[in-house]
């Protein structure tokens, strides 16, 4: 069983989430820790993490694991996350009745989470639980999509464990759900089960409904975002909460006026997010983006951005009130620049801290030349009306029969819309490698992901009746799939499975029914597989 779960980004609600009934708006990233469980018999259970130096082994007689031999400082505090969860969820599947016996779980994250004691500030303690959380429950025949919200709250319970502390709980939520509006779950629900609770206890509360809410909300199309960390600087997340509840003790009705002001802010700020997305449905919004970036002012748009500055300012009054570095004047002087310097809105994210910075901007293509060498940046819709050669890449599936994947692209896209062609394509985003956009884009466009090989690249460029034109050096790669497929309908409006020989018929009888680059790229995909 093979699952993951993302990092996240805390954009809105930075210590008003720690307060019940607060909102925050939160995205996932992609950037994913991994984890694999397989069964094993006898009871035994392996926990594999090579990037850590951890591989131990140990049993499972039901209600614990004993590993051994005696765990190392570094193999404890490096397996912990993963040890309690794999303990707790097997300790829940047999109480439920399922046939519960050996596990081995082995995790990898993706190095942008950092690694030993240097973190990025993704929420790696919460991705890696979530998603070893869910790697068991599948291994033993749940289905993650059915039973997502009890996914969700095995892992608060799990992460309150380890943590010995009821956090907000918004990292695990965007481990789960992605990008969406978050208010937290009452703590009681889980702060008073005892560390050696019976699993009776544990079963009660994470069976129970939570208080929780969790809207789905999409950071806009057009929109990406960059992050930076401040190395050699981190501030203690625990100890600035303990700064601004000492004040918080000692100013109470400032404190809950300042509160409210934020709050209304954070929501004025998600409802003018909201009304952006409604927006990327209209078909001038790719217009509306290119205004915006040069300085045009638009309704939802300036008004997003004024209410998340704001929310950003009272954060930062509270921080001086209460003595909390949650952002200093330097750190205040970084953000203004990097918004001079093409950043729609910036901030320090997060509960607390100054390990990183975040800011939302629109999308660029990386313009390349012949050789594929990067020379510049530019915004992807002017690159498509001054037919700039760009980076781009096309995914191609196939099941086992060999049966190529198409999608019918929505019809309401800029270009080609309506017509067939591979199972994905797109642009990396600056700074991003090219097969981890293939592997993000497979995800986003048609619901799975799958290993992906470059088969070659080519250059093509192709004017379209709206005066755009596509002028891409295209990375093809091939992968091979047989589950299920849940493509957004917002990018796919139909997809199928078809032979090569039918389709290199079809593409000849009517090529009016294709896309531009996928028509080129055709013949040598055949050829690729035939040698395969």
């Amino acid at each position: 069983m093979y699952t993951s779960a993302p990092g996240k980004i805390l954009w809105i609600g930075g210590y008003a989430v720690l307060e019940k009934g607060n909102t925050s708006f939160v995205t996932g990233v992609d950037k994913r820790v991994y984890a694999k469980a397989e069964k094993l018999g006898n009871g035994r259970v392996r926990i594999v993490s090579r990037q850590f130096g951890i591989d131990v082994s140990g049993e499972f007689d039901g209600t614990k694991i004993s590993f051994y031999k005696e765990l190392s400082e570094n193999e404890k505090k490096y397996s912990k996350f993963v040890v309690v969860a794999v303990e707790t969820c097997l300790r829940y599947l047999r109480y439920k009745g399922f046939d519960v016996n050996g596990i081995e779980v082995e995790t990898i994250s993706d190095p942008a989470f950092g690694f030993g004691d240097t973190k990025s500030g993704l929420g790696s303690s919460a991705a890696v639980t979530t998603a070893v959380t869910a790697a068991v429950f599948g291994l033993h025949g749940l289905k993650i999509d059915k039973n997502l919200d009890l996914v969700h709250k095995m892992a608060q319970y799990v992460h309150f464990r380890v943590q010995g502390k009821v956090g907000s709980g918004f990292d695990i939520a965007a481990s789960c759900f992605g990008g969406h509006a978050y208010s937290r779950y009452s703590p009681e629900l889980i702060k008073d089960i005892p560390e050696n609770a019976p699993i009776e206890q544990i079963a009660d509360a994470i069976e129970k409904k939570w208080d929780y809410t969790a809207e789905k909300i999409d950071l806009p199309h057009g929109f990406i975002t960059a992050m930076g960390n401040f190395v050699g600087q981190s501030a203690s997340t625990s100890e600035m909460v303990k700064k601004i509840n000492e004040w918080k003790a000692a100013n109470q009705d400032e404190y809950k006026e300042l509160m409210k002001d934020l709050n209304d802010a954070n929501k004025e700020a998600i409802r003018w997010l909201k009304e952006i997305n409604a927006l990327s449905n209209d078909p001038k919004y790719e217009k509306i983006l290119i205004d915006v970036e040069s300085g045009k002012k638009h309704e939802a748009f300036y008004n997003f951005k004024k209410a998340f500055e704001r929310g950003r300012m009272i954060t930062k009054e509270l921080g001086d009130l209460s003595g909390a570095p949650i952002e200093t004047d330097d750190f205040s002087k970084i953000i203004e620049e990097t918004e001079k310097n093409g950043a729609f809105a910036a901030k320090l994210p997060g509960a607390g801290g100054i390990q990183k910075s975040g800011e939302m901007a629109m999308t660029d293509v990386i313009l390349v030349d012949e050789n594929d060498k990067e020379t510049g940046l530019m915004e992807k819709m002017e690159a498509h009306k001054q037919a700039k050669l760009h980076r781009a890449f096309s995914v191609f599936i196939f099941n086992s029969k060999n049966d190529m994947l198409l999608q019918k692209r929505a019809l309401d896209k800029y270009h080609c819309a309506g017509l067939w062609t591979n199972a994905c394509c797109s642009h990396p985003n600056p700074g991003e490698d090219t097969e981890a956009a293939a592997h993000r884009r497979l995800e986003e466009e048609m619901g799975f992901d799958t290993y992906l090989n470059e088969a070659f690249s080519f250059i093509y460029k192709a004017p379209f009746d709206n005066g755009l034109t596509e002028h891409e050096f295209d990375h093809c790669f091939v992968g091979f799939y047989e589950g299920k497929i849940k493509p957004d309908p917002d990018e796919v409006c139909d997809w199928k499975f078809i032979s090569l020989s039918n389709l290199l018929e079809d593409v000849k009888k009517h090529p009016e029914k294709y896309t531009p680059w996928f028509k080129i790229a055709l013949p040598r995909i055949a050829k690729h597989i035939k040698k395969e």
